[in-house]
Formats: structure tokens, C-alpha cells, sequence
């Protein structure tokens, strides 16, 4: 009995562990890395798509969508190791839940005006 009780112990040290290494090798330097991956995409953005005009546009406006999204999928690369600890259910969990955030956040920019000269741009009410 009092080796189950140190198993038990040994579980709950090692999951602490991981939580605590997933903090600190994992979220504290996305949360640091954050403004300077904004203010990089932002620019990168305004150059690809055209809007300063002049020699400071590239004038390919497609290609913002595929850099923000190549962007998005190597940041989340941080990400594998610690989703690899995860079980199934919490695996599939998560998964349903981005899935479910991609599907809403497609449906808000479908219906999103596309009428830049309208006074409600991206505002749903006036």
C-alpha cells in the first residue's frame, strides 16, 4: 500500500512538472513573442497588400490571407508537444473547439459588409 501512495505521489510530481515546463518553455515566450509577431504581420501585411501605393506596395492583396495563415500555423508548432500529452478525449476536445471558433469566426467574416466606403465598416450597427 505505501508504494501505490508513492506511485501516486511520483504521477502528480510529474504532471506539475510538465505543467510547469509547458509555462514557462511554452506560454510565457508566446505571450512575450506576441506584440513584435504583431507589429511584423501588420507591416508585412500593409506592404502585400497595396494600401500605402508607391514603391512601398507589393500589390498582391491574395496573398495576405496565405502569409497570415503560414504565420498562424508555425506559431502554433510551439504547440505539439504539449498537445501530445494530451489524451484522447482532451485531444478531441480541443480540437472541436477550434474547429467550432473557425466556423464562427467564417460565418462573422461572411457577413461582414465589404463596402469600404460605408460609414459602418466593420461595425454591425451605426
Amino acid at each position: 500500500l505505501p508504494l501505490r501512495r508513492d506511485a501516486e505521489e511520483d504521477d502528480t510530481r510529474r504532471m506539475v512538472g510538465a505543467v510547469v515546463r509547458d509555462v514557462f518553455a511554452v506560454l510565457l515566450p508566446l505571450i512575450l513573442q506576441m506584440p513584435q509577431l504583431f507589429n511584423l504581420l501588420s507591416v508585412l501585411t500593409y506592404i502585400v497588400d497595396g494600401s500605402g501605393g508607391g514603391d512601398a506596395s507589393a500589390g498582391l492583396g491574395v496573398s495576405n490571407g496565405v502569409l497570415l495563415g503560414l504565420s498562424g500555423a508555425t506559431l502554433a508548432l510551439m504547440f505539439v508537444p504539449v498537445s501530445r500529452r494530451l489524451s484522447f478525449h482532451n485531444s478531441l476536445l480541443a480540437a472541436l473547439v477550434v474547429y467550432f471558433a473557425h466556423m464562427v469566426l467564417l460565418a462573422l467574416c461572411l457577413f461582414v459588409s465589404a463596402d469600404a466606403t460605408a460609414y459602418c465598416y466593420f461595425m454591425r450597427e451605426c
